[in-house]
């Protein structure tokens, strides 16, 4: 959702110069995303039918000036298997005033993922805004 949407706003206020790659530390590779995922972004315009999951790999961390990630977790889990690029990555939760982690929906139903969604639009939005300085 947060790949998506930050491209979304990459064309909706044609900036140019931001890539964005998703990828996730217990992905399988080449998995396409839920129904729920579909029907949340559906909501703005966003179709990502034709996204499909990536296993984090350290040419993934070398490419990347910033990694984004949703939980403290996930940093620390980063920062062990990738000592070298352990501060490139920074919680999603740094772009936002509210504390804490963005909570994981997987496995959840619609509602699950919305919710997932506004708690991250914010900080997205945020985030967005440092990037095109």
């Amino acid at each position: 959702m947060a790949e998506g949407y930050l491209k979304y706003l990459c064309r909706k206020n044609k900036t140019k110069g931001i890539d964005i790659k998703s990828a996730g530390i217990g992905a399988i590779d080449r998995c396409p995303v839920s129904e729920e995922v579909l029907m949340v972004l559906k909501e703005l315009g966003i179709n990502l039918s034709e996204h499909r999951s990536q296993m984090l790999t350290s040419s993934l961390l070398e490419w990347a000036d910033i990694v984004i990630v949703m939980t403290q977790g996930h940093k620390d889990v980063i920062s062990r298997r990738f000592p070298d690029f352990s501060g490139k990555v920074v919680p999603l939760r740094n772009y936002n005033d509210q504390s804490g982690d963005i909570f994981d929906p997987i496995g959840g139903d619609f509602y699950t993922y919305k919710a997932c969604f506004s708690d991250m639009k914010k900080a997205l939005d945020n985030l967005f805004a440092t990037l095109e300085k």
